[in-house]
């Protein structure tokens, strides 16, 4: 089954930036440390979700939180009910002064801003699933010779124009293509470029 398709909120092609740093300092945690992280970020996006929802303001970044989220990194939050798209929003360049805060924010947007599915409801939070992507290793290709829809997302653009999908949510390079396209509003073969990037992903059970 293809995930859930996601947008980027406040995108172009001068925030396509992500060097991976985050990413790469998660992936190299000992032990369970990698794992406890993701833990804290989706709690924090659940919680951000019913922050917003019932005060209709962020939620500020809770006190003592680890290292390894105090890093500056772009972020999807991506929600999902059985399966299906309740909402997904997030950048390819940090809006904010580390992940914990990036994840507040994105999961706030996902649950109200995403115009393809009618507002998440308060009452529902409990019946859906958030996944949380920390995006690293933006970079600009030359062809599809260069994309692997399973391990890289795709951003194509064309001026203020884009479309993306991140990475498992294509199974071939031209769907993939042609998807980010449809979305960005660009012409099959007009002029576009393309970038690609990989994600950290950690999903609730």
């Amino acid at each position: 089954m293809l995930r859930t398709l996601c947008c980027i909120l406040w995108a172009g092609l001068s925030l396509v930036s992500a060097r991976g740093d985050a990413v790469e300092a998660l992936q190299s945690l000992p032990g369970q440390g990698k794992a406890r992280a993701g833990e804290a970020l989706l709690r924090l996006a659940r919680q951000s979700a019913a922050y917003y929802l019932k005060r209709r303001s962020y939620m500020p970044a809770p006190a003592g939180l680890p290292r390894t989220l105090l890093q500056q990194a772009p972020v999807f939050v991506t929600i999902t009910r059985q399966g299906k798209p309740r909402g997904c929003m997030g950048s390819l360049m940090p809006h904010t002064a580390n992940l914990a805060t990036e994840v507040i924010l994105m999961a706030a947007e996902a649950a109200r801003r995403d115009r393809r599915v009618r507002p998440v409801q308060a009452g529902e939070l409990s019946g859906l699933r958030f996944a949380v992507s920390i995006v690293g290793g933006v970079r600009p290709v030359s062809g599809p010779e260069e994309l692997n829809p399973r391990r890289y997302g795709l951003l194509v653009s064309a001026g203020r124009r884009f479309g993306a999908l991140l990475p498992g949510e294509a199974r071939t390079v031209k769907w993939q293509i042609a998807q980010c396209r449809r979305m960005a509003g660009i012409a099959r073969g007009g002029p576009a470029r393309m970038f690609r990037f990989e994600t950290l992903r950690f999903d609730e059970k």
